[in-house]
């Protein structure tokens, strides 16, 4: 298995869950993941200092290729522009770039016809401006606009990617990702929910800077590497589905459901302000799931479990 940004949000999740899924199936596997700087991905995270895995450095930003690799039966594709770049300011061609040559180093080394499935974790911003992100629905992206960047380069991606398989006759799923907690989940970037978990822990003030009426759901990340695990390995997957939650919470609302569970004296200000720094403002972004609903896929952890759980995480 060929796995880009196995060591990210997700990544943090995957080889534990993956590792057990594929022996209780009896099934070996060993695993080539990517990593833009593989010494920092090994104090990260010393578990893929493994037997099983080969751990590459490859920064998808400058470079498409590695070499001297087994050619895969199964890519994960989950590269992105990291949070942390983001918030510090990558520029927004950055972001196309990086999908642009993760897509052309899948092609270079799935040629040889032995890949047979390949999962994208794409993003529900490739929806462009929607009220229902349901997945029947066609893309709305204003692709001249400069904040377009990431949600055209996964519409891109995902084309290229569905392109590949029809051409050497393997399975794809694309995944579009919304909105995740986790305990790994950052708390001093631009995630709200981390930022209002953090100020509980530290007893500080919750600022919400715009009116607090936008909608958002969160799923936690065990579930969503559960669910792609499963879209990984199913016989007839769909090819393009939600991966997230169905439970609409407004800011606000999540605001005061961090301070009922974490800290019930901290403050709320809403500053009523708004701002384009990195993404466009959307009002709600909660995906339809009536297709992974169908399809077995269940969220089994609860918003308020998964914040207790990061509060506590941050807490150490």
């Amino acid at each position: 298995m060929l796995v880009l940004g196995g060591t990210g949000l997700f990544g943090s999740h995957l080889l534990p869950r993956i590792f057990s899924y594929l022996e209780s199936k009896k099934q070996p596997a060993s695993f080539t993941i990517v990593s833009s700087d593989k010494e920092r991905s090994l104090s990260r995270f010393p578990k893929l200092k493994h037997s099983r895995i080969n751990l590459v450095n490859c920064n998808l930003l400058v470079d498409s290729s590695i070499q001297g690799i087994d050619p895969p039966t199964h890519v994960l594709h989950m590269a992105n522009v990291s949070a942390a770049q983001t918030f510090s300011g990558t520029d927004q061609l950055s972001k196309y770039t990086l999908l642009s040559n993760s897509v052309a180093l899948i092609k270079s080394v799935s040629r040889s016809g032995t890949t047979r499935k390949i999962v994208f974790t794409s993003s529900g911003v490739a929806y462009g401006d929607s009220a229902t992100y349901t997945e029947t629905e066609n893309s709305n992206i204003n692709h001249l606009h400069p904040l377009s960047s990431l949600g055209f380069a996964k519409m891109n991606a995902e084309y290229l990617l569905n392109m590949l398989a029809l051409e050497i006759n393997a399975s794809l799923t694309i995944c579009r990702c919304f909105s995740f907690i986790s305990p790994y989940l950052p708390v001093d970037l631009h995630y709200a929910l981390g930022n209002f978990v953090s100020n509980a822990v530290e007893g500080k003030p919750i600022t919400i800077k715009g009116d607090g009426t936008d909608l958002r759901s969160y799923q936690h990340v065990d579930d969503a590497i559960d669910w792609i695990i499963s879209l990984l390995f199913m016989n007839q997957p769909p090819l393009l589905i939600n991966v997230g939650s169905s439970r609409p919470i407004s800011i606000k609302d999540l605001a005061g459901l961090v301070r009922q569970l974490v800290n019930p004296n901290m403050l709320i200000n809403v500053l009523d302000e708004h701002s384009e720094a990195h993404n466009f403002r959307r009002t709600s972004y909660v995906p339809s799931l009536l297709l992974s609903s169908r399809l077995g896929l269940r969220n089994r952890r609860t918003l308020e479990d998964s914040i207790i759980e990061l509060a506590a995480a941050h807490s150490r």
